[in-house]
Parts: structure tokens; C-alpha cells; sequence
């Protein structure tokens, strides 16, 4: 009697061919990973980004349009005819409150400087501070040109 041989693969030869392929998956399965990871610490650092860039964009259009500066400790008030929008600095965050809208900036805000009108102390011309990101301080410097008629119309007021 005739015996058919089959082709087929070793043991050997399947161990082998299984061993690779192991190795194959779990270098693959390590850079994806690596990478997951890469690109979650990017998000991250770029939402801390944006919204740093989002309160900046905010604070520096609100001195610009606002026809007076005023603070009491922490507080930073903005008035303009009858918009008063409210900035407060504490420990972790920074809250810009208007007359419907509240926002809420994770942002560690540290070494808060004023400066006030010469001519009316009760006005701040310069607001200075660091902020926080992605483990390095920035400083923000923010200025306000105020118009000739606020300090004029601010001097009838208090009889100056």
C-alpha cells in the first residue's frame, strides 16, 4: 500500500512562526502605546495653551475697550457705559464675570502688580502678573492708554 503524504508545516516550524509574530505584535502594541501617550500629554498642553492665549485675547481686549481700571485687592473691575465685566485672581483660576456670562480660566496667577494713574490713583494704567504654563512662568504685562475725556470728566467729579 501507497502512503500520500501530506505538506504541511512542523512543529517546529509553527512555533517559530508563532514566536515572531508575538514578538511582531508586542513592538507594535509598545510604539502605539508610546504614542497614545505622546499625544495625550499633547492635548493637554495645548488646551493649558489655548486657553491661556483665549484669557489673554480677553483680558487685553477688555482693558482696550473699557473706559476705566479700578481693583480692590484681587479684583479687577472694567467699566464701559453700562458693562462692568469683573476679573478675580485667586490660587488656581482666574473668573471673568460680565452682566450674564461667567467664565472660568484654570490659570495660576501669582505676583500681581499694579499701577495707578498718576493723576487719579484710582485708576490702574498697568496690570502686571506670571502666569503659569506647562511648568514655566510667564510674565503678562497689560497697559491702558486711558482717552483725555475719562481724566478730564474724572477731575470735574471729584472737584479737582
Amino acid at each position: 500500500m501507497k502512503r500520500n503524504k501530506l505538506k504541511s508545516f512542523t512543529i517546529i516550524e509553527m512555533l517559530v512562526a508563532i514566536t515572531v509574530s508575538s514578538i511582531i505584535i508586542v513592538m507594535v502594541s509598545l510604539i502605539f502605546l508610546n504614542y497614545n501617550d505622546f499625544f495625550n500629554k499633547f492635548v493637554i498642553r495645548n488646551n493649558k495653551c489655548s486657553e491661556l492665549f483665549e484669557f489673554y485675547y480677553l483680558f487685553s481686549k477688555d482693558i482696550s475697550e473699557s473706559d476705566e481700571i479700578s481693583s480692590e485687592s484681587e479684583k479687577f473691575r472694567f467699566e464701559k457705559d453700562s458693562i462692568i465685566i469683573e476679573y478675580e485672581f485667586s490660587d488656581d483660576y482666574i473668573t471673568r464675570k460680565t452682566n450674564s456670562n461667567t467664565d472660568t480660566f484654570k490659570i495660576t496667577a501669582g505676583d500681581i502688580k499694579t499701577t495707578q494713574l498718576t493723576e487719579i490713583p484710582e485708576l490702574i494704567s498697568k496690570i502686571s502678573f506670571t502666569a503659569e504654563l506647562n511648568g514655566d512662568e510667564i510674565e503678562l504685562l497689560f497697559k491702558k492708554d486711558y482717552e483725555y475725556d475719562v481724566q478730564f470728566n474724572h477731575s470735574i467729579e471729584n472737584g479737582d
